[in-house]
């Protein structure tokens, strides 16, 4: 009962009183089970408790590896603490267990991307786009395309970005800001010609 509460609290948002039921469940329990320290594990995370939650995420996958969802969980932690190495592990195990789940190629790219290995994370995104074509892919890649100073295929990006979230203010924005600096990048390419 105090578990199925847990839950309803987690889903409206109430994480301390999801956080005491989820205790209680886990303390009633008879034979411990791996949904039930997901579940706190999860709540953990809502509330910032990063190191809790990667305990108790680790002991969800140790009681039932088939949890995909706590090595999401996990591997967000661990990336949030800068454990880059188990990061990478959870995400990699994520990507061979459900490969057509765009956000998991989307999480290693994110990661990659923090190592500065930028070429590898566009082909993370690239990946994911092969699963199901993102406007957060796409947005990612002109990350990459930036920080490898290739502003004409961040712009190409910053168009299907633009194009597949038209709504969105940040893609017009950023499509706006990303024009304004290829342009003056254009501008002193070729004033620089004239005077080579």
């Amino acid at each position: 009962m105090y578990f199925f509460r847990g839950l309803l609290n987690f889903q409206m948002h109430d994480f301390y009183s999801a956080l005491s039921d989820f205790n209680v469940a886990i303390q009633e329990e008879e034979e411990a089970t791996g949904q039930f320290h997901l579940a706190r594990g999860r709540t953990y995370a809502c509330l910032s408790i990063l190191d809790e939650a990667l305990k108790d995420l680790s002991v969800a996958l140790e009681l039932d590896e088939t949890l995909l969802e706590a090595y999401i969980f996990r591997g967000k932690c661990a990336y949030l603490l800068g454990d880059n190495n188990l990061a990478f592990h959870d995400f990699q195990k994520l990507i061979i267990s459900d490969q057509k789940n765009p956000l998991v190629h989307i999480y290693a790219g994110n990661l990659l991307m923090t190592t500065g290995a930028y070429t590898d994370a566009i082909k993370a995104f690239d990946n994911a786009d092969t699963v199901q074509p993102t406007a957060l892919a796409s947005f990612q890649r002109i990350r990459c395309y930036c920080a490898l100073s290739d502003l004409e295929k961040a712009f190409e990006q910053m168009q299907l970005c633009k194009h597949q979230a038209p709504n969105e203010k940040f893609a017009q924005y950023d499509y706006r800001v990303l024009l304004s600096m290829l342009s003056c990048v254009r501008s002193f390419e070729f004033i620089k010609g004239d005077n080579g």
